[in-house]
């Protein structure tokens, strides 16, 4: 209903931590708050990338895969 109410195709949402970005309800919704403080530890720091319409996860690294 919110999707179609403000004509968008994605629900990105934080402050629920997760071991990885991951998406929910068939990729409409994406989370991307993971625990920062275990994964900067373990260097595994997690951001989400925006590109022609296509939805990356990058690393600590900048190795960028598909979400």
């Amino acid at each position: 209903m919110i999707l179609d109410r403000y004509h968008a195709r994605h629900i990105i949402v934080g402050h629920t931590i997760f071991k990885d970005i991951s998406t929910f309800y068939d990729g409409k919704v994406i989370d991307v708050n993971v625990d920062n403080k275990e994964n900067r530890k373990k260097k595994r720091g997690r951001g989400i990338l925006i590109e022609n319409n296509q939805y990356f996860i990058v690393g600590d690294k900048g190795i960028q895969r598909k979400l």
